[in-house]
């Protein structure tokens, strides 16, 4: 047989597949339909963090090696973003203007189909989820360099949200502006994270530079689009939605800079066996007090992630701490441990258990 004539089989072949894969999508947006009638009579959430991340877990062990993870993922999210959509407008809270990192980690996470409510500061993002603007909403927590968005983690403190998930997206900066030339930069603006994370780069190539901070880097390209003079840190979808001119390519001083985004809202993440459970507590200022805080997770046999120590705000040298570890509350041993760290703790706040984000490499 020749090769034009294989092809042509091969093609009929691909058009068949596609026409069942299309009557699946069909049955399936059905069902989508008739289960989102069943959950606004029963006051349920439409969005539940721990049913999807099953399925992807699930449809990841079928696929093996067939398609990337990271393909096989981008297609269900998109088939999830959809259904969603046909049981009811889905909104999602984050930072804006369009273009920003949150913006990306916003669509990546939960498709085109979802209508991203674009907001000026991460205060606002949790105000209006909180008031039920947004079903969700999402929110930088922290950079795999520069640390902790601490904005971020005082708001738990301020409203009843609680995470439902997280995801992370990889960060690549690159200089915009309208000039085609670097010289002719006098200001750089950016969000203040982005400005760190660029710091080496700046300091080789502008160093005499005005820095300008802003509320994200979206924000940033937006006022370069009105200074001739200006450049802002941003990245390669800001230059193609406000026409900018990238001047340098990758200026941030690491490879492996990564975002980690929390997902929050007000319902409850169910378990999936792959969990985190995020948690704020309070210590009193007496000898011992952080072993009394450790101590229940060794005994337990719970592995901690994240360890992080800040001021209260309210007395000079005491302190609260952010803790993630491994696990769901759902789980005996998890509420065991909190139950003991409770009798040794001022005051304990669960953030939220959700499943663990797959980290991109």
């Amino acid at each position: 047989m020749k090769t034009v004539d294989t092809l042509e089989t091969k093609r009929e072949e691909i058009e068949k597949i596609d026409d069942g894969i299309m009557q699946l999508l069909v049955q399936r947006a059905k069902l989508s339909r008739e289960i989102g009638a069943l959950k606004r009579k029963e006051g349920l959430d439409i969005y539940s963090t721990g049913r999807e991340e099953k399925i992807l877990t699930r449809l990841l062990e079928i696929n093996g090696n067939a398609l990337p993870p990271q393909s096989l993922t981008a297609i269900f999210r998109e088939i999830f973003s959809a259904s969603r959509a046909l049981q009811k407008p889905f909104i999602v809270a984050t930072l804006g203007p369009q273009a920003s990192f949150s913006y990306l980690a916003s669509r990546k996470h939960f498709g085109k189909s979802a209508s991203l409510l674009l907001l000026p500061d991460i205060r606002a993002i949790f105000e209006e989820t909180q008031k039920g603007k947004a079903d969700v909403g999402v929110v930088p927590a922290e950079n795999s360099l520069e640390g902790v968005v601490n904005i971020t983690m005082d708001m738990f403190s301020e409203t009843s949200l609680k995470i439902m998930g997280e995801c992370y997206l990889r960060v690549s900066h690159h200089l915009l502006s309208q000039s085609h030339r670097l010289e002719e930069i006098t200001h750089i603006c950016s969000h203040p994270q982005a400005i760190a994370q660029c710091r080496n780069w700046l300091t080789a190539n502008l160093p005499h530079a005005t820095i300008v901070e802003t509320e994200s880097t979206a924000k940033a390209a937006l006022i370069a689009t009105k200074e001739p003079h200006y450049a802002a840190i941003a990245n390669e979808l800001a230059a193609e939605v406000y026409s900018l001119q990238k001047l340098a390519e990758a200026i941030e001083d690491s490879a492996q800079n990564t975002t980690r985004f929390f997902i929050i809202g007000r319902g409850k993440s169910e378990a999936t066996g792959n969990d985190k459970t995020s948690l704020i507590i309070g210590a009193p200022h007496v000898p011992g007090a952080l072993h009394n805080i450790l101590e229940p997770f060794a005994a337990y046999q719970i592995n901690l992630t994240r360890l992080e120590s800040r001021p209260t705000k309210m007395r000079a040298w005491e302190y609260i701490f952010y803790i993630d570890f491994e696990g769901h509350t759902d789980k005996r041993e998890v509420m065991n441990c909190l139950q003991t760290l409770s009798q040794n703790t001022s005051f304990l706040k669960v953030l939220g258990s959700y499943p663990i984000g797959e980290q991109e490499l």
